[in-house]
């Protein structure tokens, strides 16, 4: 047998795509926020400010409890922003 090729995976891989998706996420949440805004106006900013509020309470409840925000959980604070403005009130 003869080693062709040897790679290490270290740590910073993960950090690369951690800030890869906070970076996705935040492009995903603008284009939310900015087509709420064009699209139902007073009632889009009053949605924008409450999806915001939520986020800001959940990321403050996540740092609270010493929670490690991984990929899979930067996309389900996403589907959560998605999922919530199409929930019929």
């Amino acid at each position: 047998m003869k080693i062709i090729q040897n790679v290490t995976v270290g740590p910073s891989l993960g950090q690369d795509s951690i800030k890869k998706g906070l970076f996705a996420s935040g492009v995903g949440v603008a284009l939310v926020i900015v087509f709420m805004t064009i699209y139902y106006r007073l009632s889009g900013l009053v949605a924008n400010f409450g999806m915001v509020l939520n986020v800001v309470y959940l990321l403050g409840a996540l740092a609270a409890l010493g929670a490690i925000l991984t990929l899979p959980g930067i996309a389900a604070i996403v589907l959560l922003i998605v999922t919530d403005k199409h929930r019929p009130y």
